[in-house]
């Protein structure tokens, strides 16, 4: 997508000084666990276990609703990985999309 710089300014974004030192704590924390973790190639995303363990996190610090944005992060996810211009030639992320039906076989 195509989006001006000044549109920028518009776009919503969290106030991450406005959180409160218990949730800081939480979050810092979260990031020390996670910080080394291996991940696999963004394309497979979907289906990289360590990925959703970050997702999860940050849905914790922000404080989100956490079954809604669980699933609303999740299908961003598996929507972004269907993208043929994500996925590109990569077999391995293509046989994972199909394993979960989000692309057929042909991908």
């Amino acid at each position: 997508a195509n989006t001006q710089v000044r549109a920028i300014h518009a776009m919503p974004c969290p106030n991450l000084s406005a959180l409160d030192g218990g949730r800081l704590a939480d979050a810092a924390a979260a990031f020390e666990d996670l910080r080394t973790l291996p991940l696999r190639p963004a394309c497979q995303a979907h289906a990289d276990e360590n990925r959703l363990r970050i997702d999860d996190a940050v849905v914790d610090m922000l404080g989100l609703p956490t079954r809604r944005a669980r699933e609303s992060v999740g299908a961003l996810r598996d929507q972004w990985c269907a993208e043929p211009t994500v996925h590109g030639d990569n077999q391995e992320a293509r046989r994972l999309l199909a394993e979960r039906e989000l692309v057929d076989e042909r991908g």
